[in-house]
């Protein structure tokens, strides 16, 4: 991606309008890439490794200390006598996006507005983690690469966001920010455990998920309402805006399947979810003015068009200005166009584009010809 405005509000120097690609890996490690037009290549400026920092926080954990802000050039802990940390799998990177207009804390959204922070999201198991970046700007704080020249990148953590069972407070979700956690956990009493049956949490993980930890298969941040969906393991959706504060959770009754990915449209009154039971759910989101929260409710669920049983890997609003359609596409190498608009129970889509089972589509992306282009030509007027 580009920066807006040719920069934003961290600090950034130098090449501001360089552009930025960020890359996970099933290690755990995230890395942030600046294009070098001088050079023709695009060099790694930053590293994130959520496997060190999950090590870091357990060990921080048993010896009683608070979290710690984080940052990109923390390495955490060594992995030589990190005794916390020896059994500890690398933490799963699902979702990673460049987030733009971002409002946290003491800062409240105005769409299009363009008062936010561009942030960088990643999220590792059941995290989601918002990163401000800043170029090195001289003392300390500047980065070297590895033959000592060129200005780096540092993130700082702007936000966490901890995803657990729905029926604790704030919906499951706690917030960090600068050290301070919330909602506060209160202690359990004798009381607690005797009534405890009634409120263990259903289990959803199965064999390979025997603690049902509620991992997040994806994120996404919606500037035109303010709102990051989160997409989890135990088949619900949480709608968290700037100040950590879960407003909406939606589910369908009697639905157990973890959800795959989340889809805003662009006026963010729309939501699609899909789901690993080869369905796809559409959800309606009505912000109202802003100040409260949001209603949203469940518009329509699509079958008939993946293979039933078969998870669906990610859906998209496309179809014109008005985004009157969907694709969704998944492990049966399928991909589906759906009426975006539809109501009810559909058992089928308008068409099937691809169907080749000998190979999942893992992902897709559509750059529509009503699209204006960076030059203010319509793609339409180019025939």
């Amino acid at each position: 991606r580009r920066r807006r405005d040719g920069g934003n509000s961290s600090g950034d120097e130098g090449d501001d309008d360089a552009p930025l690609l960020a890359s996970a890996g099933a290690d755990g490690v995230v890395k942030v890439w600046r294009h070098d037009e001088a050079a023709g290549k695009w060099i790694c400026v930053s590293t994130l490794d959520h496997h060190k920092m999950k090590k870091r926080t357990a060990a921080r954990r048993s010896g009683g200390e608070p979290d710690a802000p984080m940052r990109s050039e923390d390495d955490g802990m060594d992995d030589e006598g990190n005794e916390e940390g020896e059994g500890t799998e690398p933490p799963q990177v699902y979702a990673l996006a460049f987030v733009e207009d971002w409002c946290g804390p003491g800062n409240p959204h105005q769409a299009g507005a363009g008062m936010g922070e561009d942030l960088l999201l990643t999220s590792s198991d059941d995290y989601v983690h918002l990163w401000r970046p800043t170029m090195g700007g001289g003392g300390e704080n500047v980065l070297r690469d590895a033959e000592g020249g060129g200005a780096k990148m540092r993130l700082d953590r702007r936000m966490a966001l901890r995803f657990g069972h729905m029926h604790e407070a704030n919906w499951g979700v706690s917030a960090q920010v600068d050290g301070a956690s919330w909602p506060k956990k209160r202690s359990r009493s004798r009381d607690d455990d005797s009534s405890g049956a009634q409120q263990q949490p259903r289990a959803f993980g199965g064999d390979r998920n025997p603690d049902n930890l509620v991992f997040v298969f994806d994120a996404s941040f919606c500037p035109s309402n303010g709102l990051l969906g989160a997409a989890l393991s135990d088949g619900t959706l949480r709608l968290v805006n700037g100040r950590g504060v879960c407003v909406s959770l939606l589910q369908l009754p009697g639905c157990r399947a973890h959800i795959t990915s989340l889809a805003w449209d662009e006026t963010g009154t729309r939501l699609a979810s899909t789901i690993a039971t080869s369905h796809v759910i559409l959800w309606t989101v009505d912000g109202g003015d802003g100040r409260g929260w949001p209603r949203s409710g469940c518009a329509a669920v699509l079958e008939g068009g993946h293979d039933y049983g078969r998870p669906v890997f990610g859906a998209k609003y496309c179809g014109g200005p008005n985004q009157d359609l969907l694709l969704s596409w998944g492990v049966d190498g399928k991909m589906c166009v759906w009426d975006a608009r539809s109501t009810g129970q559909i058992r089928s889509p308008l068409s099937i584009l691809v169907s080749d089972g000998s190979f999942p589509l893992y992902a897709v992306d559509v750059r529509e010809r009503h699209e204006t282009t960076p030059g203010g030509v319509d793609d339409d007027a180019q025939g």
